[in-house]
């Protein structure tokens, strides 16, 4: 029996086409009405096309809710097959706040400072000076008391409060510098003790494997697909064990996909994200 393809197949294929040509390098367009078949299309080529042409695919999207929705078309294709993506491929980055207050809620925060805690133990029981260490963890561990309190008084509030969650957000910036501080100590401390010996990242998660568990971002360089909002990409990324890394990191990269989901207002959100960073980069009567 001949197999009559509807209208519908005729346009996904005809969508996938499009976007297959997607593989050469320079900035592309496609506009399609809502209902297309965008994110599908894309779901399905970021899982089997698009890894033979890019080592990695930076999917944008500018709204929160919008990345869930993109996911589930990749988790559609992920396991089948012809897919060359992997689960532990995938990484999805949230904002800040998000992140550390799922650290309080799964316990994963305390799994880091027990880890943390042990460490600089077992090296002071080895009569070695950890006085700089202790100093940095303990930092950690008062800033966390403090932003633990804050999440669970907002939660109580329903995060209806704007001045409290501007408080946790300062807090989750404080916790962050401090965990990054110790970490940066702890490399110091490794190399000054080993004859300069460069500590690997794989050697810090070995010792302290809740670090990716709190801050997923943290092997973002292992990753090779990436999703997140167009503000976040904007704003930058702490991998918390090297620099910060912007959408300009990405785009410098001629093996590096970077696909936006609604390309027009991804120019919006871009635009307001380098004036309001010009402003604040600006002084005296420049600000205005």
């Amino acid at each position: 029996m001949t197999h009559i393809i509807s209208y519908k197949e005729q346009l996904s294929q005809h969508v996938e086409n499009v976007f297959k040509s997607f593989s050469t390098p320079g900035l592309h367009f496609c506009d399609l009405a809502t209902g297309g078949g965008k994110s599908y299309t894309i779901g399905k080529l970021t899982c089997e096309y698009y890894p033979e042409y890019f080592d990695r695919i930076v999917i944008l999207c500018v709204q929160n809710k919008l990345i869930s929705g993109m996911d589930k078309e990749i988790e559609r294709f992920i396991y089948s097959d012809n897919s060359k993506i992997h689960t532990s491929d995938k990484l999805i980055i949230e904002n800040n706040t998000e992140v550390i207050t799922k650290a309080f809620e799964n316990g994963s925060i305390k799994e880091l400072l027990d880890q943390i805690e042990y460490k600089v133990g077992e090296l002071k029981r080895k009569n070695e000076n950890v006085s700089k260490l202790s100093y940095e963890f303990n930092s950690i561990k008062k800033i966390s008391t403090g932003l633990s309190r804050l999440i669970k008084t907002q939660k109580e509030s329903n995060g209806n409060d704007e001045y409290l969650q501007n408080q946790v957000d300062e807090g989750e910036a404080n916790l962050r510098r401090a965990i990054r501080s110790f970490f940066e100590c702890y490399k110091k401390f490794w190399e000054n003790n080993n004859n300069y010996k460069k500590l690997s990242f794989e050697s810090i998660l070995n010792s302290f494997s809740a670090l990716s568990k709190v801050y997923p971002q943290v092997e973002i360089k292992r990753k090779k697909l990436l999703i997140m909002t167009v503000h976040k990409a904007m704003y930058g990324i702490d991998p918390i064990l090297s620099d910060k890394i912007r959408l300009s990191n990405f785009a410098s990269n001629k093996k590096t996909l970077i696909l936006f989901d609604e390309s027009d207002q991804a120019a919006v959100a871009m635009r307001n994200v380098i004036i309001e960073q010009s402003i604040n980069n600006s002084e005296g009567n420049k600000r205005f």
